[in-house]
């Protein structure tokens, strides 16, 4: 500890000399030392033990009268450790202090212990370096975290100069000592200097909240009671911090409580690095259980108030609006808001893309932050601005690249927002959008099918998809209507197929289908019969189908069709008949061109042919040319009757106009 000349006064007001200052502050000192877990250490620059407290015998087995004097990695270090150690320490200088690092500790029975140490360092009035190092043993994880804690505290505890702030008062809160580290905090926290003999009421007088919570905790210690804690301290405005504090009656020989020690260390930044831990937890909690209730939800519109109230608390927002554009106006329609009357919730159910920050949003897609509302004249945040909001995030929710709504947070406590708020904004946006993009693409799909289910079942052409590998076969509700089945009626398998398969054409099929698999063919094609067992009918099928390979070239996979050609079928022969009509016909067919060239002539039509002198491919004679002409201009059959070849026929002339005769 650092030496002053001070007097100090005990609580019955008589004068003490500086000897029995000094040794009432070592003890002091040396009993925090002993009373904690943490390991502390004091070490001249030769690595010679100066000090060595109870928790350091406790740890390795050595006591401090053994250890006192000895350079500490001759016997507290491993000897796989010990030149390493050694080099490291004589190479030591006052910049590389503060620091932390963790090694292992060789017990007296042998044991080895992982110590994490803080260390600093000081030096002499001869200027060697002094090293202060604490310690927790981190071998047993369930006690690193108190002892850390304490090794912190205790390392700045044993110096003046370090970050510890130390000070002891009376019973009377009168200052009895005082580091330079507590004497600075206490100006920054009351704009007061403070001397020995100073009083905390006195302090603290002009700022009453501050001044109550500091007598409080010294008061508990006064009353006896030794006691560790964290403490938010200070206004606001000024100087706030938060400290970890430890408290510790001092008492005279009969034990009688004559004054208070505290010795606290500002851990704000800690306090708030845990802090920030733990909203970023929950951050990440809300988010995740957003996304979840999204994705899983058909209706994600329905979910958007319950969802963006839980924002909103997160986040201390005291107001949210989603509105939705309408396709048919182009209007944004709200869908759900929060934190303003329900009359005033009446006056914005649409508004106009353009005037307000949502309907800018909306129009141009791009997000906008409106900050510090109440001192801007921007006429776009005259709405909000009329429900007091200081601060404003409007996101566009936007599905693939056409704005469908917005989603805007605002709060009336602060002016702005910060990045992480909006991030979070932005993060739930997204989802908004994911959710509303996924139920669009589900239902685009499930038109989609449906439309395929309709074509399908228009051409009678259906598909199917089989896994070779797994003998899986799926088929579409097409190919079960085209086999006589209800969609579903059974499962779908090669041995399904077959069985419906007509018996006479089952064996060709079947070869084909393997031979394709078997000469590893790209494409199999078939046309074949099948057999409707439910009511015997049978039907002809054309087949086809594209096989894929994986990597290795195998065939894993099959792709195809199958369409219902009986109609076509009979169709088709019907033309064959229909086409041998001209030529089976008993009586005389001819087919003339607009331009009078005899295209075709049947076998009864020789005779007439032959009184005309008339071969095809020639000019029919003229009187026929002028029949032909009043045919197609009349565009309706006519007869006529003339001889030829000494034989009377009477003639259907029938203009075919599409065709051109």
């Amino acid at each position: 500890m650092q030496q002053t000349g001070i007097e100090l006064k005990g609580a019955g007001g008589g004068n003490r000399n500086l000897d029995d200052a000094l040794r009432r502050e070592d003890d002091f000192s040396a009993s925090v030392l002993d009373t904690v877990r943490a390991l502390v250490l004091v070490i001249d620059h030769q690595g010679r033990i100066l000090r060595y407290n109870h928790a350091c015998e406790k740890a390795t087995g050595y006591s401090a009268g053994e250890a006192r004097g000895r350079v500490f990695w001759e016997f507290l270090i491993p000897p796989e450790d010990m030149e390493g150690v050694e080099a490291t320490w004589k190479t030591l200088t006052a910049d590389v202090f503060p620091n932390r690092h963790e090694n292992h500790w060789l017990a007296r029975d042998g044991t080895q212990r992982l110590i994490s140490w803080s260390n600093t360092a000081m030096t002499s009035e001869a200027g060697e370096l002094i090293v202060i190092a604490a310690g927790i043993d981190i071998t047993d994880l369930t006690r690193a975290e108190e002892a850390l804690r304490n090794s912190h505290e205790l390392l700045n505890a044993v110096t003046n100069g370090t970050k510890a702030i130390v000070a002891t008062l009376d019973r009377n809160f009168r200052y009895t000592f005082f580091n330079e580290a507590y004497r600075d905090e206490i100006k920054r926290l009351s704009g007061r200097n403070i001397d020995i003999g100073s009083s905390v009421v006195e302090t603290f007088a002009h700022i009453p909240e501050q001044q109550k919570a500091a007598l409080k905790e010294w008061s508990r210690t006064l009353a006896g009671e030794a006691r560790a804690y964290e403490i938010e301290f200070g206004e606001e405005d000024v100087h706030r911090r938060v400290y970890f504090v430890r408290h510790t009656p001092i008492r005279d020989a009969s034990g009688n409580v004559i004054g208070a020690g505290e010795v606290a260390f500002d851990v704000t930044e800690r306090a708030r690095a845990e802090q920030a831990l733990k909203r970023n937890a929950m951050r990440d909690e809300l988010l995740s259980d957003t996304a979840a209730q999204l994705l899983a939800t058909d209706n994600p519109q329905s979910l958007v108030e319950s969802l963006c109230r839980k924002v909103m608390t997160f986040l201390g927002c005291d107001v949210f609006f989603n509105f939705l554009v309408n396709e048919t106006d182009g209007k944004l329609r709200l869908n759900a808001c929060a934190g303003i009357a329900h009359d005033e919730v009446r006056k914005i159910e649409a508004l106009d893309c353009g005037p307000t920050i949502c309907g800018c949003v909306a129009r141009d897609g791009e997000r906008i932050v409106a900050e510090n509302i109440a001192a801007t004249r921007d006429p776009r945040a005259d709405l909000i601005r009329s429900y007091g909001i200081q601060a404003y995030c409007c996101h566009p929710l936007t599905v693939q690249g056409r704005t469908i709504g917005t989603l805007s947070f605002g709060t009336r406590s602060q002016p702005r927002f910060n990045a992480d708020d909006i991030s979070i904004m932005k993060s739930v946006a997204a989802m908004v959008v994911l959710a509303m993009a996924r139920i669009k693409n589900e239902q685009a799909r499930r038109e989609s099918e449906e439309c395929l289910k309709r074509a399908q079942a228009i051409s009678h052409l259906g598909s199917w998809d089989m896994d070779v590998i797994g003998n899986h076969l799926t088929w579409s509700d097409e190919v079960y209507r085209i086999f006589g089945l209800q969609p579903g009626e059974l499962v779908a398998t090669y041995e399904a197929f077959l069985e419906r398969v007509h018996p006479d054409d089952r064996a060709a099929v079947n070869s084909a289908y393997s031979g394709s698999l078997r000469e590893n063919r790209d494409l199999y094609e078939i046309e074949h019969r099948i057999l409707r067992k439910n009511t015997g009918e049978i039907r002809i099928v054309h087949e086809k189908c594209e096989h894929f390979r994986d990597s290795t070239g195998r065939i894993v996979h099959s792709i195809g069709m199958v369409h219902d050609i009986t109609d076509r079928k009979g169709l088709e022969k019907l033309i064959e008949y229909l086409a041998l009509f001209p030529a089976e016909d008993p009586n005389p067919v001819l087919r003339v061109e607009a331009d009078g060239t005899l295209k075709f002539a049947n076998a009864a039509a020789k005779s007439a042919l032959k009184g005309w002198e008339l071969e095809v491919n020639e000019k029919v004679p003229g009187f026929w040319r002028e029949l032909i002409a009043e045919a197609l201009l009349k565009n309706s059959p006519f007869y006529h009757e003339m001889k030829t070849g000494g034989e009377w026929f009477s003639f259907c002339i029938a203009p075919v106009a599409w065709q051109g005769y």
